[in-house]
């Protein structure tokens, strides 16, 4: 039996160190990109909070996701790499999938009384390490168009921020506990992805809703929820009252533009 242990400990730490290594080197050679290129001449140009505003009024409304974009690009020019972003993205990521794991089945374990044996196990399972690294490599390299997803920047500002985000939002929710820091958490979370991401803010509300009504069936409080629903809905309407009319649109110079005249002027 301890050999058995011995063994896996080995190959789970193999796994691990190959995963970091990876990621460590991706992260290091993590290269401006594309729409990149226009949001840092935006912000170098407009400052951190005029160029979402531009950008709000003339092409991208997702307001949430270019403001941490802006800050993503602030730290970039003053390291010089991405590398202590994907850091902190992925520190980020185990942490909200490890909040979202455990009160998930926490929430099961308290919901389904007659089979607790089963949910027991699985709930102490969720809270070992081991699942919560398992679940990120796996959710890293099962990822479709996972260079976008992971290492350019402006989609990961936007869709992979916004699974984390939304991540934290359904762990708070999932908890029900009617505490100042709940509140905060799911309203920042609530923001953040209704600005960043509609993809996922949208079902989001969604299942919410459903989540609603599964609370009422069982006399369960519903102010964090509704109050989670409402902040999304809000920062989706945010979003998309910014004007992406062609007359604006059209004096807005685009991304691929700005790229070919940057390769030109070099």
């Amino acid at each position: 039996m301890k050999r058995e242990v011995f063994i896996q400990n080995v190959l789970y730490g193999m796994l691990l160190l190959a995963f970091l290594l990876l990621y460590f080197f991706l992260s290091m050679n993590s290269r401006l990109l594309a729409d990149d290129f226009y949001f840092l001449q935006n912000l170098q140009e407009h400052g951190w909070f005029n160029s979402m505003v531009l950008s709000w009024n003339t092409w991208v409304t997702r307001w949430a996701s270019i403001l941490w974009l802006n800050g993503i690009l602030s730290l970039y020019l003053l390291t010089g790499n991405f590398l202590f972003y994907q850091i902190i993205t992925l520190l980020m990521l185990c942490f909200a999938v490890y909040r979202l794991s455990t009160c998930l089945f926490s929430y099961l374990l308290n919901f389904d009384e007659r089979g607790q044996g089963s949910w027991t196990s699985i709930s102490e399972a969720t809270r070992h390490s081991r699942f919560t690294i398992g679940f990120v490599i796996s959710f890293f390299i099962l990822t479709p168009a996972i260079g976008e997803t992971f290492f350019w920047i402006t989609s990961s500002a936007m869709y992979l921020w916004g699974f984390i985000a939304v991540c934290f939002l359904f762990a708070e929710v999932l908890k029900g506990k009617w505490t100042v820091g709940a509140f905060m958490i799911s309203f920042l979370s609530a923001l953040f992805t209704g600005g960043a991401a509609e993809a996922i803010a949208i079902p989001a509300i969604l299942l919410l809703i459903l989540f609603v009504v599964l609370q009422l069936k069982n006399r369960k409080p519903t102010g964090l929820t509704v109050f989670s629903i409402l902040t999304l809905a809000t920062s989706i309407w945010v979003s998309y009252a910014g004007d992406r009319s062609e007359e604006h649109t059209s004096e807005l110079q685009s991304p691929c533009n700005l790229v070919c005249r940057l390769l030109l002027e070099k």
